[in-house]
């Protein structure tokens, strides 16, 4: 992830607005608000998976993929209205799993402008002062050197980022495959009517059926017939979020 000093991204719809190096000195003095992890997962309507955590999402939600020219998966907790049904002022629903992407929140690891070097950096903006230790007690000891809470954070990011990439790297292979069809979903309302929404990927059970045997190995070995399976099962959860049906593109 490639961010200016002062300036944020967006990962999916979650929004880092101000990220800074956290050896820079922004943790001192500073706590992670309360509530920061709830407050952006309110409006989430989708939010980007990694591989390695798509069979736990697909317990609770439809998973589909970006309609962009460079596919991820999604887990979706809306349809419409930008409001996560599994999110409440008391957090998530017991029992849903909670994407690593939330989890992450506000860490992430990133170059930032100026250096080549990827570093473990913080959203500034979810950040308030402490009359107590702040954040940088817990991340660095006394000399200076890094803290049992600091190789947590970093362990996190590292994973998560080798996570990201190996799951652009399965979706490329899928886009290479052509086992993408675009669709969108369609809400049906009670009194008959109906609102389409935007559009997404699935996979193409026909396109996969019509895969050489060389290239379901390929698939199988890679860790992306894990990925499709799990996709096609978690299908099923659309209509838990919105009475809908998949219609055709």
């Amino acid at each position: 992830m490639n961010v200016s000093n002062q300036a944020g991204f967006d990962f999916g719809q979650i929004k880092y607005r101000d990220v800074k190096s956290i050896t820079s000195g922004v943790l001192q003095g500073k706590e992670i608000a309360s509530g920061v992890q709830i407050s952006i997962s309110k409006s989430l309507q989708f939010c980007p998976l990694t591989q390695q955590e798509i069979r736990h999402a697909a317990r609770h939600y439809p998973i589909v993929f970006s309609p962009d020219d460079a596919p991820r998966p999604l887990a979706v907790f809306s349809l419409g209205a930008a409001q996560n049904q599994f999110v409440g002022d008391a957090g998530w629903v017991d029992q849903v799993y909670v994407p690593a992407a939330v989890r992450r929140y506000p860490f992430v690891m990133a170059k930032l402008e100026g250096s080549d070097d990827a570093v473990i950096a913080v959203d500034t903006a979810a950040l308030e002062a402490t009359e107590g230790a702040g954040m940088r007690e817990r991340m660095f000891n006394a000399d200076g050197t890094q803290s049992d809470g600091y190789i947590e954070v970093a362990n996190f990011c590292i994973g998560f980022h080798n996570d990201t990439v190996k799951t652009e790297e399965i979706c490329a292979e899928l886009s290479r495959l052509s086992l993408f069809k675009t669709r969108a979903i369609r809400i049906r309302f009670t009194d008959g009517g109906h609102a389409d929404t935007g559009q997404f990927r699935m996979i193409d059970e026909d396109a996969l059926n019509a895969a050489s045997d060389k290239e379901l190995g390929a698939l199988i070995r890679s860790g992306a017939m894990a990925l499709i399976y799990a996709h096609l099962a978690s299908l099923d959860h659309i209509a838990r979020i919105g009475g809908a049906i998949v219609e055709p593109a």
